[in-house]
């Protein structure tokens, strides 16, 4: 896994730093932005790790580390789930982002004690409609 990189041509503000926004504040961001008025709840999925990926066929899974339902009445802390589903997929219901590009963020990739560098980046967050080649705890 390198060199996934995502921008979209218009996102929206985000004014700070990444490292600011908590599960509060990502709601409040899309509150403001009329996301919420769009949807009744929203799935924030904060972080990730254990996961694979078919290169082969854009397969993914990954687990969740925190994930919130957002919305107009406040946040919830939700359940351990996976994200799973296509590449394909996401990259189809993206339907808009927040915050400034940020490319070139360093982390590495592997699994049994493997460890390979790898590099992407994206705006602050991404907005995915539903797709049903995407998933929440298999559903």
């Amino acid at each position: 896994m390198s060199n996934i990189r995502i921008e979209l041509d218009a996102p929206l503000p985000a004014p700070g730093a990444f490292e600011d926004y908590d599960a509060p504040r990502v709601r409040d961001l899309l509150a403001d932005a009329g996301v919420l008025a769009r949807h009744r709840r929203v799935v924030f999925l904060s972080g990730y790790g254990g996961g694979q990926v078919n290169p082969a066929t854009g397969d993914f899974v990954f687990n969740c580390k925190s994930i919130y339902v957002l919305s107009r009445d406040g946040v919830a802390l939700h359940k351990p789930a996976i994200f799973s589903g296509s590449m394909f997929g996401a990259l189809q219901s993206v339907r808009e982002g927040f915050g400034p590009l940020i490319l070139d963020a360093i982390g590495t990739c592997g699994k049994w004690g493997q460890s390979v560098p790898s590099s992407g980046g994206s705006h602050y967050f991404l907005v995915l409609d539903p797709h049903e080649r995407v998933r929440l705890g298999g559903r």
